[in-house]
Order: structure tokens, then sequence, then C-alpha cells
């Protein structure tokens, strides 16, 4: 049998977060979610559960504490030597088309390199390696096609492990050398042209040591979703470029596990991290000569305010243009120290756990926006004036007025974060077949914010001290049937505190361009989330089959949940939400036959706003959109489904497939489940408020095994090329136009021809096909 795991960790990917990429956000998005399986390109998994998990798992990526976005993960194989294999080679070859996936809410996709290691308390089992994943850039400017060329050799000690990658952006070998000791030392070396990996292992009776270092450079795409009207033309196009983030990190790691004796386990891990990331975004601007305010002639404005520059003076070009937009140039660097302290100590009836972890980070931020045009490929391009770059420093609103601070103002600032959780579990047998936990957290975070600026209209904005804290109780209790069927239920607590770049983007009179940081300091509560679970696990026998189930139920409310309102596009604010709640149900079977092995998961989320609150339109500017206790919460799916089955045809030929079906959803940005029909802004023809529509995927794939030796197999994923849409977004679809698209009609001059519908998409991956092969001796 199939060991059971509880059905919701089918769907629900990493904890929550604030859903803003910069500072913090920007390693959390790109370590915390690889760690816990969320993002990942060409991840190796075993071949024992490869077929039983080939679809790319249809997860969710919560952004608050409740508004999720729809994700694929990656996928692969691996292939381990068992005892009596001497030597094997395995060869990868699959070619895949790409496209970025994105809404203008969500960070980009970082495809980087990683180690996983795990460790099971109270055995000797320490499995070194789990996978490996190469590292991979993509460029959402183009449609590249990835083939991969993967291999590996050992003679039974020594692991070699060969990878290469071509492309437009992804070139290289990649090759790593394994080095087993009987002493219990291991070795591992490993690196490519952009990643580099380094570590020793030391195993003993008593003790596991572990020092890791690793050097890596990537690069993130983090381009919008396209217009619907695009979409129909060419549904790789992209918006607006550049949108790019390249990063350089550094991680060293310490990890001490200890065994007292068979009781007691002491585990402490030492982190240390630094990244250097570096932004650019472009973002189209509602720029006009100024008509009132007694500027000169010619002077730009932006929301009837005139523009200064880095002298503080307005500006007026050299010659006009047709478009005018921002070009965010940003640099973050990130120093980051984590610590966590674990001891475990195992009676016969009962189990204590205590532990803290703690995270203390400095960010250096320093970001700037140059006023730009773009050509009629949308591509920003920097104005000048005198031979220098212009940058965008502040607003005047009369021409007698002191220039003051607006959201493209640079900024050039030090933060220090501090975030501490303390936490004891203690386990109990209360009865023979009933067990109850009892749990306690405390969560602390603390910001210190501090303005490095020269610039004097940041003086008064950036200074902060922010502080947060929580004690969170649980309790749980499990009722064991029998050996195999348990029934159980927790109620749970935990707080989130907002992070750095939703309090400085909480004004909402002065929205910020997404991604820059920082705009001004701001206010908002941390939300605090309460819960119910409950649900029934076990497994029997039916005829000559194993059958298998776990279902769960659960029902959340969240008290100031923080939710970001776009105000248009790649712009907005975060803001409190006084009640959100979400119930629903996860259900998963499992059929362990001779010849058929197969595994079925529902899910059922109903996610909803408790509370009355007005936001803006982000579609219909000027208006406002009233929400009510019940309207859907945006973004969320409410059924989605998983079916995987492996079929053994004969001994040498085995067939599987995998049929993936998720269900409609709200665009993010129509808070109030508003379906109206509109009039264009230039009232040429009307649009539809729709939903975003469901869809469903059938994924094949075959195995050959002629011998022992010899092992081939065929996958095949969206196997009907069907066009689908992962996610979809509100923006505005401006009158005048502010972005000339040659789609649709644009023709270099005269008035800009742009888009109409204010609805944007994020199309899914098309047909992709991989063949492998694998030879043990």
């Amino acid at each position: 049998m199939v060991k059971l795991t509880l059905a919701e960790q089918d769907f629900n990917a990493p904890l929550p977060l604030t859903p803003l990429p910069g500072i913090e956000l920007s390693h959390q998005l790109a370590f915390e979610n690889h760690d816990q399986f969320s993002f990942q390109e060409g991840l190796y998994y075993p071949l024992d559960s490869f077929w039983l998990s080939m679809d790319p798992d249809i997860s969710l990526r919560d952004i608050s504490s409740i508004y999720k976005s729809i994700v694929s993960n990656g996928y692969g194989s691996h292939d381990y030597l068992s005892n009596n294999q001497k030597w094997g080679l395995y060869v990868n070859h699959f070619q895949s088309f790409d496209p970025i996936r994105l809404s203008p809410l969500t960070s980009g996709v970082n495809r980087y390199a990683f180690w996983q290691l795990s460790w099971i308390p109270g055995t000797n089992q320490f499995p070194y390696q789990e996978g490996v994943m190469q590292l991979s850039t993509d460029h959402a400017l183009s449609s590249r096609v990835h083939q991969l060329f993967t291999g590996y050799a050992s003679d039974g000690n020594q692991y070699i492990l060969t990878q290469s990658g071509f492309g437009t952006q992804d070139e290289g070998w990649y090759v790593q050398l394994f080095r087993d000791l009987n002493q219990g030392d291991r070795y591992n070396f490993g690196g490519n042209v952009s990643q580099g990996l380094v570590s020793y292992a030391k195993e003993t009776p008593t003790d596991h040591i572990q020092v890791n270092m690793e050097l890596a450079s990537q690069i993130a795409d983090f381009n919008y979703s396209i217009p619907t009207e695009l979409a129909q033309v060419n549904s790789n196009q992209f918006y607006v470029a550049p949108s790019q983030d390249q990063d350089h990190i550094q991680k060293y790691q310490f990890v001490w596990q200890h065994s007292v004796n068979d009781r007691h386990y002491f585990t402490a891990t030492s982190q240390y991290q630094t990244l250097d990331l570096h932004k650019n975004q472009a973002h189209p601007l509602d720029v006009k000569t100024c008509t009132s305010g007694g500027f000169d002639d010619g002077t730009l404005c932006l929301n009837n305010v005139a523009l200064v520059d880095q002298d503080l003076n307005t500006i007026i070009p050299s010659s006009s243009s047709r478009t005018y937009g921002s070009l965010l140039n940003a640099d973050e660097k990130h120093y980051m120290f984590d610590q966590t302290i674990q001891f475990q100590k195992f009676d016969l009836n009962q189990q204590w756990l205590f532990g803290m972890t703690g995270s203390f980070i400095r960010t250096d931020y320093d970001a700037q926006s140059q006023l730009a045009t773009f050509n009629d490929k949308r591509y920003a391009q920097p104005l000048t004036n005198n031979g220098s770059q212009i940058e965008i420093d502040g607003v005047k609103s009369d021409s007698t007025a002191d220039a003051v601070i607006s959201s493209l103002t640079p900024v050039d600032l030090k933060s220090n974060s501090s975030i501490l959780s303390l936490f004891t579990v203690y386990q109990s047998s209360i009865y023979d077949d009933v067990d109850a936990y009892f749990s306690t957290r405390f969560n602390g975070v603390l910001y210190d914010v501090s303005n490095e600026s020269q610039l004097a209209l940041t003086e008064n904005d950036i200074n902060a001290y922010h502080h947060f804290q929580r004690f969170n109780p649980s309790a749980s209790i499990v009722y064991h049937y029998d050996q195999i069927n348990d029934v159980f239920g927790s109620i749970y607590q935990y707080n989130q505190a907002p992070s750095l770049l939703a309090l400085y983007c909480s004004d909402e009179n002065e929205a910020c361009y997404w991604p820059k940081a920082f705009f001004k300091n701001g206010s908002l509560d941390q939300t605090l989330t309460q819960g119910l679970r409950l649900g029934v696990r076990g497994e029997t026998k039916l005829y000559h089959a194993g059958l298998g189930w776990a279902m769960t139920t659960h029902i959340e409310k969240h008290h100031d949940d923080i939710i970001l309102v776009p105000t248009d596009w790649m712009k907005g604010y975060a803001r409190n939400v006084d009640e959100t709640r979400d119930y629903g149900v996860n259900l998963k079977l499992y059929l362990d036959m001779e010849k058929v092995h197969s595994s079925f998961a529902y899910r059922y989320l109903n996610a909803t706003y408790q509370s009355t609150f007005t936001v803006p339109t982000v579609y219909d500017p000027n208006t406002s959109q009233n929400v009510l206790p019940g309207d859907a919460v945006p973004g969320v799916p409410r059924q989605m489904i998983r079916w995987n089955t492996l079929y053994q045809w004969n001994k040498d030929i085995a067939l599987t497939s995998s049929i993936i079906g998720v269900g409609s959803s709200e665009y993010y940005g129509n808070f109030n489940s508003n379906h109206s029909q509109n009039t264009t802004k230039d009232l040429s023809g009307t649009y539809q408020l729709d939903t975003l529509p469901g869809y469903g995927l059938l994924n094949l794939g075959l195995t050959w095994r002629p011998n022992r030796h010899l092992q081939a197999f065929f996958t095949i994923d969206n196997v009907f090329n069907k066009a689908f849409y992962t996610d979809g977004s509100y923006g505005q679809a401006p009158d005048p136009a502010t972005l000339p698209f040659t789609e649709l009609g644009d023709t270099g001059s005269g008035d800009v021809q742009g888009i109409k519908d204010p609805q944007f998409v994020s199309p899914g991956q098309e047909r992709i096909w991989r063949i492998a092969f694998k030879l043990a001796l």
C-alpha cells in the first residue's frame, strides 16, 4: 500500500505569505517555497514514486491568508543505486514549451539549483539524496524550446551526475561528484556556469554533522499577464518590457543532529545567506502636458501634478513622445542569519518537543525610476536631457509649490528584521486508542527601518519601527479505531505579520508601483487565523485490492486579513479586511491492485469575505465597488480534482494517465463578483466581465522494460494541446491608450491603439513530451 497522507497536503503548498514581491518576500518566495516544493523546475523524483506523481501537481500558493493562485510544479525523475547494483547510466531527454504563466499580483518563477536533506528522528535513516534541480533561466519575452540531458554513473560508493541544458537562455554543463566513505564521511562537489555547491557530512552512531556552501546566480521574470484581446492574437506575447530580476546568492549552512540516547534528540541548524537582487521593471504612465498649475508650456504632468527630476525641476522633454512610462531600477542586498534549535524527548506514553526558530535580516534597498518612452515593441527606453537620463524624484501641485514625495520617488534605506518563534508540543496517550496533542507557539516580528537617502523629500516618510507578536495555542486529538484507521480533529490558531512591503504600500490615496518595495511608512494590523479541522484516514482490503482513504473538512476565519487592491496595471495598495472565511473538504482515495495502481484527489474550497468594505474599481477609474459578506474571494477555484493511474499491461509494459480538473474562479480585482457588460472607454464597443474559465487536462505515459538492464519511458502532457488560463486579473484599459499594440492595429503614428478590455490572463502550458532511458548493469 502507498503510505497515506492527509488529503489537504496534495493541494496546499507553503504557509501564507503577504502578496507582494520585494524586501522580505523576495527571498521567501525564492527559498521558503522551493523547500516546500512550490516552484520546482526539473526536479528528479525517485522512480519508485514517479509514475503515480508524473503530472504537474496542481497546487496552491497562499498569497495572503486566504487568496490563492494556481501554479504548476515541475517534475522529472531520479534513480538511486540499490544494494545489488554496481553502476548505472540514466539518460533523460525532454522538450517543453514553457511560457511564463504569472499574474501581475505574483512574483516571478525563480529557477535555481538546490539540495534537499531529510532526517527521521528515532531511526538510523538519513537519506542523503532526495533530488537535484537544475538551474534554468528563461525570459518571458521569448518562447524558447528547452531541451535537457541528464546522466549518471556510479561504482557503488562514488556517484557522478552530469546534466546539460540547451536553449536561448539555458546553456552549459552541470556536473556533480559524490564520495561516500565507509567511516560515514561524505563529500559533495557540484557546479555549472551559474551555480556551485560544496558540502561535507559526517555520520556517527550519535551525531550527524553537515556543512553546506552554495553559490548561485539566477534570472527571474515577473512579466505581466497578457490582455485577453492579445491572447486571441498571440498567446505568447508580453505586455511590457523589461520585467526581470537578476539575483546572486550565497548560502552557508551548518547542521548538527545529536542523539543523546534512544529517547532524547537534539537538533541545531545555523544558516547564513547573502542575496544580491537586481530588479528592472517598466510601467506605462498616463503622462500628459500640464494644462493648469501655472507651469511652463510643455511641462509633463501625471494625474494633474507635474513630475520633477533629480534636480527637483519640472520636466520639459526636448521632443514629444506618443507614450510615456517609468523604468524602475532597484537593488536589494540581504544579509540573513537563521537559527533553529529543537529538543525532543520520548517516553513510553508521551513526547515533548521544545524549540525555537529565529531569523535576523539586514537589508539595504536602493531604487529609482527613470522617465521612459515605449517603442513599437513596448520596450521601455529611458529619456535623456542634455545627455543625462531623467529620474522621477517627486511631484509639484503648481509652479509655486514645493516638490513632495510620490510613489516614483527614489528610495535608499536600511532595514533590520527580527523574526522569532518559540514553540512547544506535548503528546500523550491518554488511552490505549486515543492520543492528544497540545502545542503553543509565540511568534514575534520586529522591523526597524532607517532612511539613508540624501533627498529631503523622504526624510519624514521612511523611518519607522514596527513590532507584532502573538501567543497561539492549538490542540488535537486522534482516535485509533484500529492499527490502520484513525479519526482526528484539531483546533488551531496562528498569526501573520504584514511584510515591510505591505506596510510601506498601504496608503489608498497614493498607491505603489510594483515591484518597487517602498513608498512611505504606513499602518496595517497583523492577520489572525483561527480554524477547526476534522478528518478520517485509513485503509482496508476489498477483495484482492487494497483501498486507502483520507478525508478532512475544515473551517477557518481570518481576522484583519491582508489583501492587495489593484488600482491600475501593476499598481495598488495593501489593506486589512475585517474578516474572511474559508471552509472546504479534501478527499483522497487510493486503489492498489495487482495490475492497477490509482489515486484520486478532490478538493472543495469556499472562500468568501465576511465583512463590508469598499475598494476602487480598477477597470472603471473614479468608481468604487462595494463588497458585501458572502462575496467570493477572487482567484480561488472552488473545485479541483486529480486522478492518477498506472496500469501494468504485462511484465514489460505499463501505461500511465493523469486527469487534472480545475474549476472556474473570479478575476483578481473583482471583489464583488460583478459580471456586468461595460462600454469601452473610447465608446467603440462593449466588453463582458466574466469569470476565469476552468479547465481539464489529460496526460499520458508509457514505460517499457524488456529486461532488468533496460528501461524506457515516454510521457506527453496536455495531450490535446488545450489552451487554458491559470490566472486572471483586472487592469485598466485607459483612454487614451498608453501602450501601442501593433497586434491590435497600431501603426506607429497618430493615436495610440491599445487594449480596450481590462481583463488579463496567464496562459497555461502547451503540449510537452519527454523520452527517457535507463541502463543498469
